[in-house]
C-alpha cells in the first residue's frame, strides 16, 4: 500500500493552515469579500481532502486506486503496457487507451 509523502502532506497542511487564517483575517475586515475568501477555502478543503485520501494497493489481482469518494480496480489482465512518469506509473489497456496513473508515490516506494 502506498501513500502521499509526508513532504506532500506538509506543504498541503501549509496552505490550508494560510488559507483559513487568510479567509478568517478577510471575514472580519471585508465581512461580503469574506463569503467569496470562505468558499474558495471550503473547494479547497475538499480538494484537499481527495488528494490526501489518495491510497494505492497493490495485490494479486491487480491495482486499486482509491480517493475519499471514489476509486479505480485494474485488474493485471487489462495492463498492456505500464510508463513510468517523473511521480509515478501509467497503465494502459489492451485497447491502448490510458487505464490509470499512478501518482504521488514516493520517491522511496517507487
Amino acid at each position: 500500500m502506498f501513500y502521499a509523502d509526508n513532504r506532500y502532506r506538509l506543504t498541503l497542511a501549509v496552505f490550508t493552515v494560510v488559507g483559513v487564517l487568510g479567509s478568517s483575517y478577510v471575514s472580519a475586515h471585508q465581512p461580503k469579500a469574506g463569503v467569496a475568501f470562505w468558499a474558495m477555502t471550503g473547494l479547497y478543503l475538499l480538494l484537499l481532502a481527495l488528494m490526501v485520501s489518495l491510497r494505492i494497493q497493490v495485490d494479486a489481482e491487480g491495482i486499486l486506486q482509491r480517493w475519499l469518494f471514489s476509486g479505480v480496480r485494474v485488474t493485471w489482465k487489462e495492463i498492456s503496457r505500464m510508463d513510468r512518469t517523473r511521480r509515478g506509473f501509467l497503465l494502459f489497456g489492451k485497447d491502448g487507451k490510458e487505464q490509470i496513473l499512478l501518482i504521488f508515490l514516493a520517491p522511496a516506494a517507487q
